[in-house]
């Protein structure tokens, strides 16, 4: 039997992409986001403002844990966005996402 074992963290995020008709894209995230998954988040939000979205709406409903790091990602990328005339949203934000947002005083444009 061979194993091969991987240095590189596990991650328990799961990402999919859907894009509208209106430049809008919406970004599900489900699972752990975390220092371990982040750079999954900044992959997918590069491809979708490569991909001409000016709006993304961040489906966050099915985030089980979320750590400083993913916090901070979100913030970082909103603020991105935000400087280049773009627009990110959270919505339908789970009860873990609002609890750590709201210890850390985070702030971060929240949609419908």
């Amino acid at each position: 039997m061979y194993e091969c074992f991987d240095d590189a963290p596990q991650t328990w995020l799961r990402l999919a992409i859907t894009f509208a008709a209106d430049d809008t894209a919406v970004l599900v995230l489900v699972g752990e986001l975390d220092h371990a998954s982040v750079f999954d988040l900044h992959q997918a939000l590069d491809a979708i403002e490569e991909a001409g979205a000016r709006c993304v709406l961040i489906d966050a409903r099915d985030i089980e844990f979320i750590d400083c790091a993913g916090v901070a990602a979100l913030e970082r990328h909103a603020r991105r966005w935000s400087s280049r005339g773009r627009a990110l949203h959270l919505v339908r934000p789970s009860a873990v996402v609002v609890r750590l947002f709201d210890l850390l005083g985070a702030r971060l444009p929240i949609g419908a």
